[in-house]
């Protein structure tokens, strides 16, 4: 899955993911992770399991980097005394999965850690959905702890050896917003760009694009200093800020063919001729192409949110029950066929078009019973997504 979609919060605000400090990099990409997680696995459970060799495969990065020690770990300075701390230390030494001595001191660990533990403080604006029965707010935000729930448990593999698992369930607003509230960037062009330290300015300029194509529009002005930070640059002087922004934008379209342009003017109002605006351009082609792929973000983003509902459905009336499949598809499918729960099937269909339309139409509202019906007769995922996207010849 190269194109994944992100909390439009972080995406607005992604300066202030750098009041994580040194761990700001690393917190971003799992915060990726997670999303790419919801969206490639169907959020059809609560609860996740963050896996260190699938996160090192799909972020590029190596292992022994994310396991040694911090340096500062933020778990220690949490416990109480130094008695209690000697105690931790001493079983894990003794027993490293143990997990009721386990200190969150790794590199990988201590950014989970921070993300259970620690506000973000949003300083621009940022805003979340909440579904209700008959209708969905908007409310305010202005911070967020992204994880509600973290534990520690080791699992055998195949091979017999000993694995790190850690156990999460994602804060509902992030999640929510994974499907109401979100920007899209592309996983690969993000690693691509990391070296040259300008995956921020990346995820600032996918957002930018489409917030313009939604609008009608194809350019925006920008403050330059604030473009500047974006791109992380600390340069002095705004001739040489103005110098390295060029060359960002240059690398950008070397890496990823990434069609933007950077325009600078003298502001209105401003006295100097170094005292620059930025004004940044894309291709009104190029966005005209984008209106399609949100339709078809939807369908997807709808198809996952029914499969959510009607997996939440099965386990409450067979809670007992061993699925017949890892990702739960096969019982789904079977559940769909029975003749049987319409009611409460045709209600999991008005639940998914809330959680995936701020505006549901009444239309699809009002088609929920005959849903419920051509359900009966899917055989797969791409019949039931056909079925809810009204796309269905039965």
């Amino acid at each position: 899955m190269n194109e994944t979609r992100i909390d439009r919060n972080v995406v607005d605000n992604i300066l202030d993911l750098r009041q994580f400090g040194e761990d700001a990099k690393l917190i971003i990409q799992i915060l990726l992770y997670f999303a790419v997680k919801e969206q490639r696995d169907q959020s059809l459970f609560e609860l996740g399991t963050f896996d260190v060799s699938e996160f090192c495969s799909m972020m590029g990065l190596k292992r022994e980097n994310l396991m040694v020690r911090h340096p500062h770990p933020k778990h220690l300075e949490r416990l109480k005394s130094s008695r209690q701390l000697t105690s931790y230390i001493e079983h894990q030494e003794k027993d490293p999965t143990n997990p009721t001595y386990r200190i969150f001191d790794s590199v990988l660990e201590n950014a989970l850690y921070r993300l259970f533990t620690e506000n973000l403080t949003f300083t621009r604006k940022a805003q979340v959905y909440k579904v209700g029965d008959e209708e969905t707010t908007i409310m305010p935000l202005d911070r967020i702890i992204f994880l509600q729930k973290l534990s520690f448990r080791t699992i055998r593999s195949k091979s017999g050896q000993t694995k790190y698992a850690y156990d999460y369930k994602l804060n509902e607003d992030f999640r929510n917003n994974l499907s109401l509230y979100f920007s899209k960037i592309n996983l690969q062009h993000y690693i691509a760009l990391r070296k040259a330290n300008i995956e921020d300015l990346y995820i600032y300029l996918r957002n930018l694009r489409d917030t313009l194509a939604a609008s009608g529009k194809n350019s925006a002005q920008v403050a330059f200093d604030y473009i500047c930070e974006v791109a992380n640059i600390n340069m002095s002087t705004p001739a040489d800020k103005k110098k390295w922004l060029i060359k960002k934008f240059k690398t950008l379209r070397e890496k990823i063919m990434m069609n933007v342009e950077l325009r600078f003017c003298i502001p209105s109002g401003k006295r100097w001729r170094w005292e620059y605006g930025v004004e940044i351009v894309f291709p009104p082609e190029e966005l005209q192409v984008l209106a399609p792929a949100r339709k078809e973000d939807r369908e997807d983003i709808l198809l996952t949110n029914f499969l959510q509902e009607i997996t939440y459905l099965i386990k409450e009336k067979y809670p007992m029950r061993k699925p017949k499949s890892k990702d739960f598809t096969d019982d789904i499918i079977a559940y769909l066929q029975k003749d049987m729960d319409l009611d409460e099937k045709a209600q999991a269909y008005i639940v998914a078009q809330r959680r995936t339309f701020t505006n549901p139409q009444d239309f699809h509202l009002g088609r929920s019973s005959q849903v419920a019906r051509l359900l009966l007769r899917v055989k797969s995922k791409a019949d039931i997504k056909k079925v809810i996207c009204g796309k269905s010849r039965y």
